[in-house]
């Protein structure tokens, strides 16, 4: 099989935060309040029993709204990331294509660089150390 070349041109970057906040807004729930004897609120028990340890419940209409706005900047393919600290989404929104010739030249040209920049470094090394041990 044929190697594929491809492109991922990074174009998006941004982030869905505090959505814990919308949570509570539309629940009505009120983080302050804790029950002393459990160490937990009445939100917490319920995510905690039925949701995923790596993530936050997010209402699907705003992650599509969002994912709309990434793909009319030209994004073709996109990368969530759940973020625990500010109880959030990042968001990275890529333009990933087959690669041109011209593209995949340029890619072949700088690697054969750098092999033999790499060989002309470990040749003038071995020198460094013959001059050393003399």
């Amino acid at each position: 099989m044929a190697t594929k070349y491809l492109t991922k041109k990074n174009i998006v970057d941004n982030e869905l935060s505090e959505i814990d906040f919308d949570f509570y807004k539309e629940f009505e729930i009120d983080t302050d309040l804790e029950d002393e004897d459990e160490g937990f609120n009445e939100y917490e028990y319920v995510i905690n029993q039925y949701g995923s340890s790596d993530g936050f419940p997010i209402k699907i209409e705003r992650v599509i709204e969002h994912l709309k706005k990434i793909k009319k900047a030209g994004c073709n393919y996109v990368e969530i990331e759940y973020h625990c600290d500010h109880i959030g989404y990042l968001f990275s929104g890529f333009k990933i294509e087959e690669a041109t010739e011209e593209q995949i030249s340029t890619y072949k040209n700088k690697q054969e660089d750098t092999e033999k920049k790499n060989k002309e470094i470990a040749v003038l090394e071995s020198e460094i150390v013959r001059l050393k041990n003399r």
